[in-house]
């Protein structure tokens, strides 16, 4: 489940549309997404995550994962490598956001904050005090 900085559910994210790779390597990219999470949340349950804290900077390199389609299919539209890895990023960003709207065992807030010229969507898990 995902809510906002108010406290409000998300219910459903806009439909992403066609983003250019088959629905099968989303759904990889979905399940790569789920361990990251969870092993992001299970060490540092405390910390924000977002797409460039798990898949930037040092993890950057998407070779060998099914991100890696992501970029290669805004390369193949001739985009030069900065604007295949924005766009790439992106649609990134809306998969992981339909990715924790439908977790049922764990919540997080998101939040959206400006780094770098860019809006970016960060993410924090929602501790129960049981």
């Amino acid at each position: 489940m995902l809510f906002d900085s108010d406290g409000k559910m998300i219910e459903d994210s806009r439909p992403i549309g066609d983003i250019g790779i088959s629905l099968e390597t989303q759904n990889a990219i979905k399940n790569c997404f789920l361990g990251s999470v969870l092993a992001s949340t299970k060490l540092l349950p405390n910390d924000s995550f977002s797409i460039k804290k798990l898949f930037g900077g040092k993890n950057g390199d998407w070779s060998e994962t099914p991100l890696q389609e992501l970029y290669d299919h805004y390369a193949r539209l001739g985009n030069d490598e900065t604007t295949a890895m924005d766009n790439a990023r992106k649609d990134a960003g809306k998969l992981l956001k339909t990715l924790l709207i439908k977790l049922e065992k764990r919540s997080f807030r998101v939040k959206k904050i400006h780094q770098q010229g860019h809006d970016v969507n960060e993410y924090c898990l929602i501790i129960n005090e049981e």
